[in-house]
């Protein structure tokens, strides 16, 4: 599963965890998946090749997420740290903003 799914799953957990104080479990719903045995929708993390573990449970890693997306927020927005493009331009021909880049 991508990343940024993983990260737009995880900030909606956040999101529901500070509005409802119910238990909140990520999770993608594949209709065309859904009717397979073996499939769950909740998001599943670890190292690859290696058994993964569902989060069954967002507030067990809801602070590191928080900070973690402190961090990424105060670099974004950090006057001192100039905007660099990236190394990898083979991403570049499908960048929403290529446009803005010139590349």
């Amino acid at each position: 599963m991508s990343l940024s799914f993983n990260f737009q799953t995880f900030l909606y957990a956040a999101i529901m965890i500070r509005i409802q104080k119910l238990k909140v479990a990520p999770a993608f719903l594949y209709i065309n998946r859904a009717s397979s045995e073996s499939y769950s929708p909740v998001v599943a993390m670890g190292e690859p090749r290696k058994p993964k573990i569902s989060i069954n449970d967002f507030s067990i890693y809801e602070e590191e997420f928080r900070e973690r997306l402190q961090m990424l927020l105060e670099g974004i927005y950090d006057l001192q740290e100039p905007f660099t493009q990236t190394p990898y331009t083979e991403k570049c021909p499908y960048c929403n903003f290529k446009g803005i880049c010139e590349r």
